[in-house]
């Protein structure tokens, strides 16, 4: 009756085939989830919900990594890390073996992945880096209480340092900004400015008078000048001939030349 009764209660769960059904879902918790607190206690949960003892866990992940992440070496590696903290004495060992590194590189990126996985839990615990504790999530990491400590104290230091950079870095933008302002309020003051106080723009022309401008009437500081063709006389402002007598001068009534013009004696 009791081998029945065991029998038939294999057969209501998964029985023999928990094992597979722990190396699928080991590959996909490495592969769908971050390291981190969360994942190892999802993993030590289902452990628990299927009842698997440790001496069973180790062939699962085993198979996990031959089966499912052979050619996948970077979600392999999350697979020992998580293995390593959530299942340590299931005689994961091996599982690094199966990484395609040296073992030296292997402790080194695990090193690495830890630290990272730290201080995202620093992160996570909402304190403030300089000022952090130790957060409880680390006691998953499975590391002293003195390794946490120096962990927090290199992150401390890195991120004081940062701060550091970026506050002269925000001090330089402010010097420079201000250091514009001032050369452009003195270029401002320097420079001629249109109606609508634009630095460096050139100045409007002034109204046209009649001491700038030759006209057919007379004026008592102009010379008359008389077109010895038609008798056409205009009266440029004494000393600004120039002005109105280029080369290509004609007059405005016979189209004479510019030579046509002679300066009146009355």
């Amino acid at each position: 009756l009791a081998a029945t009764l065991a029998d038939y209660n294999k057969q209501l769960g998964p029985g023999p085939y928990k094992e597979r059904m722990m190396a699928r879902y080991l590959s996909a918790l490495a592969t769908n989830l971050p390291v981190g607190a969360k994942a190892i206690r999802a993993l030590q949960e289902t452990q628990s919900a299927m009842a698997l003892p440790d001496s069973a866990m180790g062939p699962a992940f085993e198979a996990a990594a031959d089966e499912y992440l052979k050619d996948r070496p970077s979600v392999l590696g999350k697979l020992v890390f998580l293995a390593e903290r959530a299942c340590p004495s299931a005689g994961v060992g091996a599982l690094r073996s199966r990484l395609p590194y040296g073992a030296e590189y292997v402790d080194s990126l695990q090193r690495m992945l830890l630290e990272k996985t730290f201080r995202e839990a620093v992160d996570a615990s909402g304190q403030d880096v300089l000022s952090a504790t130790v957060p409880a999530d680390v006691r998953e990491l499975r590391i002293s209480q003195a390794e946490a400590e120096r962990f927090l104290e290199k992150y401390q230091k890195e991120e004081a340092e940062a701060r550091r950079k970026a506050a002269m870095e925000a001090d330089e933008v402010d010097e420079l900004t201000k250091a514009r302002e001032v050369l452009l309020a003195k270029v401002k003051e320097e420079s001629p400015e249109v109606a609508d106080g634009t630095p460096g723009a050139d100045p409007p022309a002034p109204a046209t008078s009649g001491d700038d401008a030759p006209t057919s009437g007379g004026a008592s500081d102009a010379a008359a000048h008389e077109c010895s063709n038609c008798g056409y006389t205009i009266f440029p402002a004494a000393g600004r001939e120039w002005k109105f007598f280029g080369e290509d001068f004609k007059c405005p009534q016979c189209g004479a030349p510019k030579s046509a013009f002679k300066v009146s004696e009355d």
